[in-house]
């Protein structure tokens, strides 16, 4: 399965680095060229209670550059999602699904109205995360 991550922040971070440890394909895209460009050269370090590993995945700051998705999470603010969204439409394989989750009210919205009701899902996240600088939370 391939997964790709919009918005490589303290979340998207933390989903993506998790989904690749358990063996999951996964591409971060984020606008942050510093941050990218860690990931690109280190991959993506990450702290907490479990101990520190470092992850591998795939970053870019282009969303053209990334591979075809099953699944997109979209992991951005809530002014950012009509970007996200737009992004995700050219990223979804033809069977493919958007998954939200994201805070805020009117986000699934959004994403139903660029990729269509039948090809977004919502959940809620009860995780935290604190990003420490490029490529390291």
């Amino acid at each position: 399965m391939q997964i790709v991550v919009i918005g490589a922040g303290n979340m998207g971070c933390l989903y993506g680095a998790n989904l690749s440890r358990a063996g999951v394909e996964v591409t971060l895209v984020d606008p942050w060229q510093e941050h990218i460009e860690q990931i690109q050269a280190h991959g993506l370090t990450m702290a907490g209670l479990h101990g520190e590993f470092a992850a591998t995945v795939q970053a870019t700051n282009d969303p053209k550059t990334a591979p075809a998705a099953d699944l997109v999470i979209i992991l951005v603010n809530a002014y950012s999602t009509g970007e996200a969204a737009e992004s995700a439409r050219l990223l979804l394989k033809k069977n493919g699904f958007a998954l939200t989750l994201q805070n805020g009210l009117g986000n699934v919205e959004v994403l139903q109205q660029v990729l269509g009701q039948e090809r977004v899902l919502a959940g809620l996240s009860f995780h935290s995360a604190d990003l420490q600088g490029p490529g390291s939370v």
